[in-house]
């Protein structure tokens, strides 16, 4: 753990190695070698982990959200989207990043009110992730919803000057909403 949090992930591999070599059924162990694989980019190694963790812990949404995110960066967002689901309808329940990555993947299949509907979810928590007023206010304007989208674009940038996504969009809306001097 001590190298994993200093970013060292190689050797944190190599003590987790250890570690599951001497105690297999150590689903903390799986999951934090899963956590450095996927920092290294080595999504299939992290997904064989995980698996690991979920058979003995099936509950845990952080696992769960993580997997689903490792077959995301290797393309499958179908098997991603599935996993979450499948998550979903079992224990009506996913943690902040399995609703997050939930409603990204339904914006880039352009299925924008279920890109809604989780993205309202991620607002629930406590600390969520600072660019979900963003996608929510771009799900809102490509369903038409301008007043809607002028709301969460106007909280994220807030939050972000910087975010010329919400801050285009933004622009967008306002003239949508015949805000001429708002818009510019």
């Amino acid at each position: 753990n001590a190298y994993m949090n200093l970013s060292s992930y190689d050797s944190a591999i190599h003590s987790f190695d250890i570690l599951l070599k001497l105690d297999t059924v150590q689903p903390l162990g799986h999951f934090n070698r899963a956590y450095c694989y996927k920092k290294k980019e080595m999504y299939n190694e992290a997904m064989t982990d995980l698996s690991k963790v979920i058979m003995y812990r099936e509950y845990d949404f952080e696992a769960i959200g993580l997997l689903a995110e490792c077959q995301y960066l290797t393309g499958d967002t179908t098997g991603a989207l599935g996993l979450l689901d499948k998550t979903f309808l079992r224990f009506q329940s996913l943690d902040e990043n399995g609703f997050y990555l939930r409603g990204s993947i339904n914006l880039w299949q352009k299925q924008y009110d279920s890109a809604i509907v989780n993205f309202t979810e991620v607002t629930k928590f406590r600390n969520h992730h600072n660019d979900v007023f963003t996608l929510r206010g771009l799900a809102y304007f490509l369903t038409g919803e301008y007043q809607l989208a002028k709301v969460d674009l106007t909280s994220a940038t807030d939050l972000n000057e910087q975010d010329m996504t919400a801050v285009f969009t933004l622009g967008i809306v306002n003239l949508r909403l015949d805000e001429k001097n708002e818009a510019y």
